[in-house]
């Protein structure tokens, strides 16, 4: 089982798909540089934070199930 571990030639601002098989994003654009919306971004530099280790991926079309764990009595 492969371990999720982004690449870290990620800028600030890249936007793309996921790669369903490395978990990797597939940069297909920048919001500070893509010619139809670099002058929006303009007016909403990035904020320097301190780093984190969570990282979340939102999923679309996910069902929520139900499930009791057998405790094997």
């Amino acid at each position: 089982m492969n371990a999720f571990c982004p690449s870290l030639t990620k800028q600030v601002g890249d936007f793309g798909t996921i790669n369903i098989k490395t978990g990797d994003l597939v940069v297909e654009g920048n919001v500070y540089t893509h010619v139809d919306i670099a002058k929006i971004a303009d007016q909403h530099p990035p904020v320097p934070t301190p780093e984190v280790d969570h990282h979340e991926i939102p999923f679309f079309e996910v069902r929520e199930l139900e499930a009791k764990a057998d405790d094997g009595e």
